[in-house]
């Protein structure tokens, strides 16, 4: 089979995976279209800039907004703008392929489908974990918490938030600047504020085939060298708002009050708070979890909660503070990842094959 044949086969028979809220990184229609209209789930996936909506939104709102973080410096936050909304799009895809490699992020994505659900007869079904690229990893395996999700069935609820707070003050501190672009990962680490999460952090990124601790922190976010020290800030920064973002999609997390069937046409952002359960990709449906990723139905409202979260921690990480971590963490554990009295492990929730 040429290879051409193979990437269109391939495009035109994609069955999805643990993206919630859509993006679109710049992508061209001629793009996204190349070469047949036939890339149907190729394209419904890149089409809706919900993320970099849902992040412009927040850019404009910390302007004139006062912040629980105190000396913050304003001045930056617009000229940094693009890099911040380039960074709610590294979730989706760590590895740096979009906009420019398309059809690789594609095949990839086909491939860690295949290899999670053990598609194709010689393939087994295969647990993602360190062994592979952080692409994979992030969509069907370990790093599914970069999605507000966890990574199997049957785990507790706080299990997956530690993963989250982990991450979140790793992303963090790289935004406000106290860990450096140049720092290695293995020397990153020392930064996390305790030892749970220094804990997760080894495990998940210091014995790694591909990077073995030795990555510097630029490369993780940018997988270049190139990039400015405000521009690796504001990736970083861009990552975390990404995950508040697809903590409110209901095929993500299940949040009070829940809604009691797949939502038909998109979800609504405010209104819904504690975390009842993180839910697991790898047991639902791509059609119906598809179903709660379209554009949400109150996005274009006033005064929505997740953009007054996100804000917080954008307005933190531009300010001058001592400790601003202190700060935002228990401002997040209480407005944003807030866990219901009573809590469910992880499952398919009502996304269920």
């Amino acid at each position: 089979m040429k290879l051409g044949v193979f990437i269109l086969a391939v495009l035109c028979t994609w069955s999805g995976q643990a993206i919630a809220f859509q993006m679109n990184p710049n992508l061209s229609d001629e793009t996204i279209n190349k070469g047949t209209e036939k890339f149907s789930q190729f394209k419904w996936r890149l089409t809706q800039p919900i993320h970099e909506e849902l992040t412009k939104k927040t850019i404009i709102n910390v302007l004139s907004k006062d912040g629980i973080c105190k000396n913050v410096e304003k001045k930056e936050i617009s000229s940094l703008a693009a890099a911040i909304i380039e960074g709610s799009e590294w979730n989706d895809d760590p590895s740096k392929y979009l906009p420019k490699k398309p059809i690789r992020w594609a095949v990839e994505m086909q491939d860690a489908n295949n290899r999670a659900k053990g598609k194709g007869w010689w393939l087994n079904k295969k647990v993602i974990d360190s062994k592979y690229k952080p692409l994979y990893r992030s969509h069907y395996g370990d790093l599914q918490f970069l999605h507000a999700m966890a990574s199997s069935t049957n785990i507790p609820a706080i299990n997956t938030r530690h993963l989250i707070m982990m991450w979140i003050e790793f992303a963090y501190k790289v935004s406000n600047g106290e860990i450096k672009k140049k720092i290695k990962l293995r020397n990153a680490v020392s930064y996390l504020s305790t030892e749970k999460s220094r804990d997760l952090f080894s495990k998940l990124f210091l014995n790694t085939t591909h990077s073995k601790g030795g990555w510097q922190v630029q490369y993780m976010f940018s997988a270049a060298w190139n990039r400015s020290a405000s521009e690796i800030r504001s990736l970083a920064l861009g990552s975390i708002l990404h995950i508040i973002q697809d903590s409110f999609s209901d095929s993500h997390v299940d949040r009070i009050p829940s809604y009691a069937e797949v939502p038909k046409n998109g979800v609504s952002l405010n209104g819904r708070n504690q975390i009842r359960e993180f839910l697991a990709y790898n047991k639902q449906s791509s059609k119906k979890h598809a179903k709660s990723d379209v554009k949400p139905k109150d996005i274009n409202d006033d005064n929505l909660d997740i953009i007054d979260y996100s804000s917080q921690v954008v307005l933190c990480a531009f300010s001058q503070q001592a400790n601003s971590w202190e700060t935002l963490r228990p401002y997040l554990m209480s407005k944003v990842f807030l866990l219901a009295d009573h809590t469910n492990p992880s499952s398919a929730g009502k996304y269920a094959k």
